[in-house]
């Protein structure tokens, strides 16, 4: 609209708070001269939902005001009244909603009038209607929030939590706000994660428009509660009882080695009058009920502790109360440190904690109870909330960190998936992606994801599934959308003709010469009857508008070819139809090969397209058309889906030369060689670098820096390629040279087996592998001798050394029950196992059972794997061989020591005699020993900085590891005295000390 008459006229349109839009119009009619054309400066505002109100003015005496209306700015006014002189308002009712509104106005003086107004328009809208607004919990961390649009209007929504059901006071909990343009029913979901497990959430919507009206504040409310996990395996735990120690205080139990007794308890309540002279232990998981404040209690007879992490992880552990003396049965309160201070705990989530009780003589019992956060007492705490120690407490934990949730991507998109899973207790197993309930990938190693290529627009729900290695699962979810962008630069396409080549075979035209002359067209179509004996092309991009399945036509005199790319790039052309002959004009179906196949397209991508044309003599035109995924037909294809080719009859090749590695590089089998590469295009952009290995490729990457980590290589020798493509679809490439050479590894001919002495029966779940063992002895194979001991677990790690690439096969042989491992590397953490015998064979027999051979396994030649054995001995005969097989039938039964190394854990095997002090506390402490070395039949004086007074157990041992003596001692002032027995032969050995959870050792010579 212009704006260019005398200020003489006013039209102002606003809204007032009474919701009402205001019109302003100032016509001044000159009674002294002819009537002059009014001026008004423009004032438009949105209009109501069907009336408008109209306020004018008009300055010419004694003049009425005519006021026109219509529905298009630039014809079909009519009067729609006629008010008299003074008259300042009009109400324009029984409008049409969501319709724009013209109006123009004169001023009359009987039979003259003035020109009219400028045109003024305001828009009326459409009522605004409640949304539908619903929740559900996903799980117990996550509540998803649906809401439904009613409104025809731009609507904002904010959504918030408020105190409760009816309160309008905001929380901190959740704040989003959620857009629709104008339509009605479309629906968008939103996630609340994470949340609190058991807690209500209350939730209220906020409307906003675009425009100046108002609604009420609070037009949807809705609450829900997370559900409480429940606690896998929760019902008992165990109590580890230790014999034969004297005195009352903690202390002095000898946790360091295996217990005598153990007993399972359905409570955290011990049993009473159980004896005397022990030390006790109840470890496991608390599972908390509720979120909040906890109070706990302990009491028992005589001294105890209680301990609490702040997670599952023992190491995080607290002492939160304790029994310095002794209590009676139920007697909480006598000593101020029974009692803990608040605990915050949250519902669903497990605790490690430790009971650690000690009995001298006379009456004996502990227990321990809690107040919940709703105030309920627990005493003691009943076994629905605790644990046993050492087995899968929860589900394992899952969270995609990449797409955001409601993260937005333009079409086609690329989207990075990453998750993390972890288990702090087992191992995961796999974890599925879903991408809308369709299974994408089933990912069995982190890190865990994937990337998810040309997505079309539309709304995704991701979802990822993890298992651990005990069958138990976890979900997580995000969303994201994906929006289909508008093709830039389309409305046309343009033609290269070459004049003066007769015939009508298309090979005849130069097309890599430059053309005669251009021609832009506004459509995939040319006139007809033009030129005689030329060819011609046209060519561009197609901007696809749906995403689908299209069929393509072509129509021409003469002959004449249609080309179209998988992309936006020429290189990747191929020939979809043609016509060998000539047809009438817009002739679609004169020969079967005029039309494609169908072809799947993506919305919001470009294609090249090509058509080439030969015309002899007579009628000359081409003309293309196609069909969209929704049946439409367009003949010919319109310019608004049309790009012009721009500046690719002149584009430069890029260039890419390669940072690393240098040609003609060596690297050593399994490494990691860093890939680099430097790329320009001097006329455009690089669209992609793209790594190949011996004609495989490895990477594309579209963003600099171009670099990729290459990582565990086999031997061979490579030819890498670097490729670079342009943004017109130029390529250039770059190539070295390198060798990786096989690595090589040794066995040390030795390996070391843990032993853990008196334990009855055949169960490995009975052997206490985190501890300390009783004795470690070295081999010199994969195997130990028979007949060696009854009542007995013990463990055989270290290192297999791979002689060459291949598939191996593994096989296990023992009296009684046993388990064999092995890791996907050098780290025990990825350790799996790969068979076990359940029973008893004799030596030598591998294959008596199924499960005693396991699966081949591809091992890389010169790296190491982790491996180890378990095995567990109950009465008679004993052993445990493992052997394996090669890829050309090579049996080594038992493995020899050539392949095997030790474990590196100093705390653990025969290694650790070498050391000349060696501290297995928390606690840094300093330990002298003379004299040393020390005569057979003298006394050996031990001074330690942090050994308190009381009782504390001496242990001599071989440098094999053999236990040679132990006994009981009293500690004095920090010193111990341990007299040598004449017996002793001379040599060397491993004296350790140990008190309550403290070890210390040296080596000592017997001379």
């Amino acid at each position: 609209m212009k704006h260019n008459y005398k200020q003489q006229f006013f039209f102002l349109l606003f809204i007032s708070t009474s919701l009402l839009t205001n019109f302003t119009v100032s016509t001044d009619l000159s009674t002294e001269a002819a009537l002059t054309a009014p001026e008004f400066e423009p004032y438009t505002y949105p209009g109501e939902q069907d009336y408008l109100r109209l306020e004018f003015r008009n300055e010419n005496s004694g003049a009425s005001t005519e006021i026109y209306h219509s529905f298009d700015e630039n014809s079909g006014y009519q009067l729609v009244t006629t008010v008299g002189p003074g008259v300042t308002e009009y109400y324009h009712y029984n409008l049409k909603p969501r319709t724009t509104h013209y109006y123009k106005l004169r001023a009359r003086v009987g039979g003259e009038v003035s020109p009219f107004s400028e045109v003024y328009w305001a828009t009326t809208y459409s009522k605004n209607y409640p949304p539908v607004f619903t929740a559900r919990a996903i799980d117990a961390n996550t509540i998803e929030l649906s809401l439904t649009d009613k409104s025809y209007n731009d609507i904002a929504y904010y959504i918030r939590t408020t105190e409760s059901a009816t309160s309008t006071r905001y929380t901190d909990d959740f704040y989003q706000e959620v857009n629709f343009v104008t339509d009605s029913g479309a629906t968008q979901k939103v996630l609340h994660h994470p949340v609190e497990p058991g807690k209500t959430y209350h939730y209220s919507i906020e409307m906003a428009t675009i425009h100046d009206q108002f609604y009420e504040a609070y037009i949807a409310r809705t609450s829900m509660s997370t559900p409480v996990p429940v606690c896998a395996d929760a019902g008992s735990v165990e109590r580890e009882v230790w014999t034969g120690i004297s005195g009352g205080k903690v202390s002095s139990i000898p946790l360091y080695v295996a217990p005598n007794q153990i007993a399972t308890l359905t409570s955290l309540q011990a049993p009473v009058n159980a004896g005397d002279n022990y030390g006790a232990r109840i470890r496991g998981f608390l599972c908390a009920p509720q979120t909040g404040n906890y109070t706990f209690w302990i009491a028992s007879d005589d001294q105890s502790e209680l301990w609490l992490s702040t997670d599952t992880n023992f190491e995080n552990k607290k002492l939160i109360a304790s029994v310095t003396g002794y209590t009676s049965i139920g007697q909480w309160e006598k000593y101020p440190t029974q009692k803990s201070a608040l605990i915050p705990l949250t519902a669903g989530k497990t605790y490690y904690f430790e009971m650690l009780h000690k009995e001298s003589a006379s009456g004996d019992h502990l227990a321990v109870g809690w107040q919940l956060p709703d105030g309920t007492l627990e005493r003691p705490i009943g076994g629905n909330r605790v644990i046993k120690y050492g087995r899968p407490n929860y589900e394992p934990n899952v969270s995609i960190t990449s797409p955001a949730n409601s993260e937005t991507f333009d079409a086609p998109a690329t989207v990075n998936v990453v998750v993390n899973g972890y288990d702090p207790e087992s191992s995961i197993t796999k974890v599925d992606l879903y991408l809308n309930d369709a299974l994408v990938i089933s990912d069995a190693s982190a890190p865990y994801g994937t990337e998810l290529k040309d997505l079309a627009g539309g709304d995704y729900t991701l979802s990822a599934h993890i298992f651990n290695s005990e069958g138990q699962d976890a979900w997580d979810y995000t969303y994201f959308r994906v929006i289909t962008p508008a093709c830039a630069g389309t409305g046309g396409i343009q033609r290269e003709i070459w004049q003066n080549i007769t015939g009508t075979s298309i090979s005849s035209v130069p097309f890599d010469t430059p053309p005669t002359n251009y021609e832009q067209l506004t459509a995939f179509e040319t006139g007809q009857y033009k030129f005689n004996n030329y060819g011609s092309r046209i060519r561009g991009y197609l901007c696809v508008p749906e995403t689908g399945n299209y069929t393509f036509w072509i129509a021409s005199d003469d002959n004449s070819e249609l080309w179209l790319s998988t992309d936006e790039f020429v290189g990747n052309k191929r020939l979809i139809a043609s016509v060998r002959g000539a047809t009438a004009f817009r002739q679609y179906d004169k020969y079967p090969g005029q039309k494609s196949v169908s072809i799947a397209l993506r919305a919001g991508r470009k294609y090249y397209i090509e058509a080439l044309h030969k015309e002899g003599t007579g009628n000359d035109f081409i003309s293309v058309a196609w069909q969209l995924p929704s049946g439409t037909v367009q003949q010919p294809i319109p310019g608004d889906r049309l790009i012009k080719i721009g500046s690719i009859l002149e584009n430069e090749q890029p260039v890419v030369h390669f940072m690393s590695p240098v040609d003609n590089a060596t690297f050593t089998q399994g490494a990691t060689i860093p890939l680099k590469a430097y790329a320009t295009d001097s006329d455009g952009s690089v669209y992609s670098v793209s790594f190949e290995a011996n004609g495989t490729l490895l990477t594309e990457i579209r963003n600099v820096p171009y670099e990729y980590q290459w990582t565990n290589v086999r031997a061979g020798s490579y030819s890498i390629i670097a490729r670079v493509r342009d943004d017109k679809g130029a390529i250039s490439t770059d190539q070295v040279n390198i060798t990786v050479n096989a690595a090589q590894c040794a066995g040390a001919g030795k390996i070391y087996r843990e032993i853990w002495t008196g334990i009855p029966g055949t169960s490995l779940s009975s052997v206490p592998f985190d501890t300390s063992p009783d004795v470690v002895r070295e081999l010199t194979s994969f195997s130990t001798p028979n007949y060696t001991a009854n009542e007995y677990g013990s463990r055989i790690r270290g290192y297999l050394c791979i002689p060459a690439d291949g598939n191996y096969t593994f096989y296990i042989s023992s009296d009684d029950n046993s388990e064999l491992y092995l890791s996907t590397d050098e780290d025990p953490g990825n350790k799996v196992k790969i068979a076990y015998l359940n029973g008893a064979v004799k030596p030598g027999v591998y294959n008596q059972y199924a499960t005693q051979v396991s699966s081949p396994v591809a091992l890389q030649g010169g790296r190491r794997y982790f491996i180890e054995a378990l095995h567990k001995e109950g009465s008679g005969a004993d052993f445990v061989a493992v052997a394996w097989r090669f890829q050309d039938g090579t049996f080594e039964g038992p493995i020899p020591g050539t392949r095997l190394s030790p474990y590196e854990d100093p705390a653990m095997n025969a290694a650790a005699f070498t050391a000349e002090t060696t501290v297995l506390s928390d606690e840094q402490a300093s330990l002298e020993v003379f004299p040393n070395p020390v005569a057979a039949g003298g006394a050996l004086t031990m001074v330690i900085n942090d050994l308190a007074d009381g009782e504390a157990t001496v242990q001599l041992m071989s440098a094999t590891g053999i236990l040679v003596r132990s006994q009981q001692v009293s500690a004095q002032a920090g010193t111990v005295v341990v007299n040598i027995g004449e017996s002793l032969p001379a040599g060397m050995y491993l004296i350790r000390i140990a008190q309550g959870r403290k070890q210390w050792s040296q080596k000592i010579t017997v001379k």
